[in-house]
């Protein structure tokens, strides 16, 4: 799996959290992460990085799967009010 399809993968994995803090803690995990792997060199090193990657990302699958089996559907004032706003942007 090369690199950019997996940070793809896993972004699009952490916004399936039913959970806002769940959600957004795990996309600034895997933000800083990448960030922090994105100027690495050495070949071991990276292959280990790529490796954890994956890991990471089935761990968020098993945990969204969780999380949407117990979840209730409440959403925060602060998500609705973050779609209104994206809203807003597209429509503009």
């Amino acid at each position: 799996m090369k690199v950019l399809s997996l940070y793809r993968e896993l972004l699009r994995e952490c916004h399936r959290f039913p959970s806002y803090n769940y959600r957004q803690y795990a996309l600034e995990r895997v933000k800083y992460g990448f960030h922090q792997g994105e100027r690495e060199t050495d070949p071991k090193k990276i292959q280990e990085l790529l490796k954890k990657a994956k890991d990471s990302l089935q761990l968020v699958r098993r945990q969204v799967t969780l999380g949407n089996l117990f979840s209730d559907s409440d959403r925060l004032v602060i998500e609705n009010s973050s779609r209104a706003a994206q809203a807003t942007k597209i429509s503009h």
